[in-house]
């Protein structure tokens, strides 16, 4: 869709000229075309870059050299003194009826993509452009596509905005009129009204890429635009409503990319889908496929992207998948896939991103898996793997997320885990890893689960430890390193979620199980100031560290069921974001601290089952407090 390139790039400055220096190359350019720029350009504010503010925050182009569409002269942006070639960006304001765009009426390509034109109605006055080929609108636009727009008969790639609409009609006349067409891209475009009998009903043979996504279809598609002769790209994920097959013959043979994620498509991929060779991008997921998946998959050579997560496939694991050496992606997750992971060395030198959980996968972890050189996601959790794990021989470089949870395996958490340097998420939870969690892990963590295991640990806001048998005294120096644990900006924050973008992967989101006031929680989503502390569940023994009281974001402390003793620290009290405390089930003595009763925000307090003595402070605050927050300590008075 990159109509304009850079080299063809002019400062406004110039535009402004009623004639440009031969240096330039250009021919004189007629005052009233010139004239009408300047009337668009003033009518918008500027979109400020923050990344760069001495770089001028609006662009416009002329002509075009793009290899990958057509060849476009520089000197064909002027023909006779007339624009016909133009794009804008970064311009904030409303597109009005008389705006002096509409002057330019020898426009052949208008890109307006990277701006934001909220507010404005999608003119019928871009139906007066009859010489368009490329069309390109940015976003903010809202209302109906005109019926006018089937004047544009010349269209060869047409790119709507997001939150505009197609009426039947309308379309059935853009696609008789337009016979040229090669390219359609509408995202989230409204189409629901459009049956899908009638989506491809005369669209142009000469058809090279499609996306219609997340556009409201509904109802069940055919197999002609699978059959189509010259289409290399197919994208219509997104659209739930929407059922179908995948056809068992009569597919273009020019196909490199099919997208059909979040929809409805149900039954088996047919053999002869796998004889697509030039094929580079094949995205499933999220919908009602079966069956096996072929060894004939192995034919696709050219496949970078393979994602068939989230449908019903069942059998073997494809094994044949060794054989794809241009992988970056691969999600297969959330299926039924059943046996052992191939044991062959396997060369994925570009894997990026391997996603294999939720699935009946057992057997040892082959050695590849966790030795391939690009790799920054890998997600094998919650299978049937066994064995041990040799994490030292792991290839750490770019590693950004890494899943074991809930398996069978074993292994020693070593000091190499410290080589993973980008790595934010950790978790090994569910397990029987032993060993003892080395000092530098806490460098760029956000998440780390290690809960339930056997072993003997910071951007990190969520520390989770529960139910391993860690012991000795709790160590100063982690809750020291715990960076993100002292502030909470919760103004910026607050509605912000833990996750990691990926770009066109999409957003890999974090989760967790944690005890908050008293009861197992699974959280699907975790708020960026969502902080909390939990090594309920252990061994751990001598006193409450007094670097505590530096965590003042911190919302939840649970250090219930280990072997504490000594006093309660009294610096627990400054604390004052916190809303969950439980030091239960240990070996605490003396008085309850009276700074306690100033933590206004504390809803759930649980001191029982330990040796504590005197009365409880007479405060409003503690008298909301059950008689079980206090039973189990035989000196304590005043419950």
């Amino acid at each position: 869709m990159a109509w304009f390139s850079l080299s063809s790039v002019l400062c406004l400055q110039l535009v402004l000229m009623h004639s440009f220096s031969s240096s330039f190359g250009f021919p004189s350019c007629r005052p009233d075309q010139s004239s009408a720029l300047l009337h668009f350009k003033n009518s918008f504010s500027i979109i400020k870059l923050n990344s760069d503010p001495s770089f001028e925050s609006y662009y416009i182009f002329f002509g075009c050299e793009d290899d990958n569409i057509i060849p476009y002269s520089k000197t064909l942006s002027w023909r006779n003194g007339t624009i016909v070639a133009c794009g804008m960006g970064r311009l904030q304001g409303k597109i009005l009826a008389d705006n002096s765009l509409f002057r330019l009426t020898h426009l052949q390509r208008l890109d307006l993509a990277g701006n934001d034109f909220k507010g404005s109605q999608l003119l019928s006055n871009f139906s007066q452009f009859v010489s368009l080929t490329h069309l390109r609108l940015g976003s903010g636009f809202s209302g109906e596509v005109s019926p006018q727009i089937s004047h544009l008969n010349k269209l060869v790639s047409l790119d709507l905005p997001d939150y505009v609409s197609f009426k039947p009609k309308t379309w059935e006349r853009l696609l008789k009129n337009a016979t040229q067409i090669e390219d359609i891209w509408l995202y989230d475009v409204d189409m629901s009204s459009i049956s899908p009998s009638h989506l491809f009903k005369n669209l142009s043979s000469s058809l090279i890429s499609l996306t219609i996504a997340e556009a409201g279809l509904q109802g069940h598609l055919g197999d002609e635009i699978f059959c189509f002769p010259h289409i290399q790209e197919i994208v219509l994920a997104f659209n739930k409503n929407l059922t179908g097959y995948l056809p068992k013959s009569n597919w273009s043979n020019s196909l490199q990319g099919l997208n059909l994620a979040s929809c409805q498509f149900t039954g088996e991929i047919p053999k002869s889908f796998w004889n697509h060779t030039q094929l580079i991008e094949l995205e499933l997921s999220n919908n009602d496929f079966v069956g096996q998946v072929s060894p004939s998959l192995s034919n696709l050579q050219n496949l970078t992207r393979l994602s068939l997560s989230s449908n019903n496939f069942n059998g073997p694991f494809p094994s044949s998948i060794s054989k794809l050496r241009n992988l970056e992606y691969v999600g297969l997750d959330d299926n039924g896939f059943q046996g052992h992971l191939p044991n062959e060395k396997t060369g994925f030198p570009l894997l990026t991103y391997l996603y294999l959980h939720n699935n009946l996968l057992n057997g040892t972890i082959p050695s590849w898996c966790f030795s391939l050189p690009s790799l920054e996601w890998l997600d094998i959790s919650t299978n049937q793997f066994t064995g041990s794990v040799q994490l030292h021989h792991m290839s750490f470089k770019y590693m950004q997320c890494f899943e074991l949870s809930n398996n069978s395996l074993q292994g020693e958490l070593t000091a190499s885990i410290c080589n993973a340097t980008s790595l934010g998420f950790l978790s090994l939870s569910y397990n029987h890893f032993t060993g003892t969690i080395p000092h530098c892990i806490s460098s760029s963590l956000e998440i780390l689960n290690l809960s339930h295991n056997k072993l003997a640990f910071l951007k990190l806001t969520v520390l989770d430890l529960l139910n391993n048998n860690f012991s000795g005294l709790l160590p100063a120096t982690f809750f020291k390193s715990f960076k993100a644990m002292r502030n909470a900006n919760e103004g910026k924050s607050s509605l912000r979620y833990m996750g990691y973008g990926n770009g066109s992967m999409g957003i890999y989101q974090d989760s967790i199980e944690v005890i908050m006031k008293g009861l197992d929680t699974y959280l699907e989503k975790i708020l960026i100031v969502f902080t909390t502390i939990d090594v309920s569940n252990n061994m751990f023994e001598g006193k409450i560290p007094q670097v505590i009281r530096e965590l003042g974001a911190l919302k939840g402390l649970n250090f219930s069921h280990n072997q504490l003793s000594d006093a309660i620290a009294s610096s627990i009290g400054n604390l004052r974001k916190l809303e969950s405390l439980d030091l239960s089930s240990n070996k605490l003595i003396g008085k309850i601290p009276p700074q306690l009763a100033s933590l206004d925000l504390l809803g759930y307090l649980n001191l029982s089952h330990n040796e504590l003595e005197g009365c409880i402070p007479m405060v409003p605050h503690f008298e909301t407090f059950s008689n079980d927050s206090f039973k189990g300590n035989k000196g304590l008075r005043g419950f």
